[in-house]
């Protein structure tokens, strides 16, 4: 695009970044991330940072999703939560896991898939005993809503 004299919107950078995050592509894809803030009149977006979160967090670099979500100028959403949680479910970070969950049903405690990914977490991490106490309670909520 860039020798075409085309300038990328935010959805093309939306595009990219998930790009580079499925393919495994971190270094482009933070490059890209990077570049953003380069453009004229663009900031990166809380996709944007979401996205970025997923590439790093695929990758096994839960530090560092750590330090965008942490840092990033916008209140975290339930999403970028939910992404960390997955990576933490992938990588088997339970300490790190179990704060996201945490974090995540403090924005929205009636979002069950919170309770689902922490539960799926402790079973992968050996914990099946909390797996199963997270699906029971879970089940309590839902019939006593």
């Amino acid at each position: 695009m860039k020798l075409a004299g085309v300038q990328p919107d935010s959805v093309t950078f939306l595009s990219a970044l998930y790009a580079c995050s499925r393919g495994g592509l971190v270094d482009l894809g933070l490059d890209y991330f990077h570049s953003i803030g380069e453009m004229q009149d663009m900031e990166p977006q809380l996709d944007h940072y979401v996205c970025v979160v997923d590439l790093l967090g695929r990758a096994g670099r839960l530090e560092e999703a750590m330090g965008i979500l942490e840092t990033m100028p916008f209140r975290p959403n339930a999403l970028i939560y939910k992404t960390m949680l997955t990576a933490c479910k992938v990588h088997r970070n339970l300490p790190l896991g179990e704060d996201m969950a945490r974090r995540g049903l403090d924005l929205d405690p009636s979002d069950p898939s919170f309770h689902l990914l922490l539960a799926n977490l402790y079973d992968d991490c050996g914990r099946s005993d909390l797996g199963e106490e997270t699906r029971r309670s879970m089940r309590l909520r839902k019939q006593s809503g």
